[in-house]
């Protein structure tokens, strides 16, 4: 049995086949083809090896870019959503706290407003204004005061209606306006927790692992992705964990230096307050052996 080198007619793949066969099947693309020996094969040469195998290395790499330029898109996407879901959690946190605090404004306003309603103010103002006068006569009857004082409560009395209707009017316009804030904020926070959702859809968060899924960690893996440092997203996180390492021990022998200088300022300090100490005891001996001099020469003179 006699086996020829062909190319596949199809996809140019290299094959063995038995001369004898008049019916081939490609191995790589599942092509069959008829086998001639005059007309219908053709035999492998030097330039076809090459040239297949030139095109085989394009192809993977066109894959490996193709699959460098997808995973860098989606980094970036997760990249680019963290940023934007921190700033929108952040406003969504504002958005709330006015929210709890317009719902509390709001209670107290609607309180405010029944009570100074139609009938409900009417009724508070008739009592007021009754006690008023009731307070203003009583004090003419005992004091036997004049016309002044009743004017008096009469202007009190009056002023008191104003300002109910005044108030009536305020807290009209106020419950609308704490209403419509409160609305507005509804649609917002609506509006914000939908735009998460649909990041965290559009991101693709679940691409990447847990823990690198920070800033600092996508940032660098999409740096390294986008120059080609890296070209799959396995290659990016254990190149960011190496610079992490390297980090590390940067920071640790930084620690170690700064202890080491701090060890050798405490010496030098040490060693500067005994040399002190020695400069002292020895000028404290000096000045005992010449006190002791000066006692001798004195006891010499006196047994002269």
């Amino acid at each position: 049995m006699k086996l020829v080198s062909l190319a596949c007619p199809h996809c140019k793949a290299p094959l063995e086949v038995n001369q004898e066969l008049t019916m081939a099947t490609c191995n790589y693309c599942g092509y069959q083809f008829m086998i001639d020996n005059e007309i219908n094969y053709s035999r492998m040469t030097e330039e076809d090896t090459e040239r297949i195998g030139k095109a085989a290395e394009r192809a993977r790499m066109e894959n490996e870019e193709n699959i460098a330029v997808k995973t860098t898109q989606k980094v970036y996407a997760v990249y680019d959503g963290l940023l934007k879901l921190r700033e929108n959690n952040g406003r969504l946190l504002e958005l709330q706290t006015r929210f709890q605090e317009n719902k509390t404004s709001l209670f107290w306003t609607k309180v405010f407003h029944w009570l100074t309603g139609p009938i409900k103010g009417e009724i508070l103002a008739i009592v007021g204004i009754g006690l008023i006068l009731y307070l203003t006569i009583r004090d003419m009857i005992e004091n036997s005061s004049g016309i002044k004082r009743l004017f008096t409560g009469l202007v009190i009395s009056a002023a008191l209606y104003g300002v109910m209707r005044l108030l009536r009017i305020y807290f009209n316009h106020a419950v609308v306006k704490r209403a419509s804030e409160r609305e507005q904020l509804e649609i917002e926070i609506n509006e914000l927790n939908t735009a998460n959702q649909e990041m965290k859809t559009k991101a693709d968060f679940d691409f990447v692992p847990v823990k690198y899924r920070n800033e600092n960690a996508l940032k660098y893996m999409y740096e390294s992705l986008r120059v080609r440092r890296a070209r799959t997203l396995a290659e990016a996180m254990n190149q960011y964990d190496v610079e992490q390492q390297r980090l590390t021990f940067m920071r640790m022998q930084q620690q170690q230096q700064e202890f080491h200088r701090q060890q050798m300022e405490a010496q030098t300090r040490a060693a500067q307050i005994q040399q002190g100490a020695d400069i002292l005891g020895t000028v404290v001996t000096a000045g005992a052996v010449l006190k002791v001099g000066k006692e001798i020469v004195k006891v010499m003179r006196e047994l002269k």
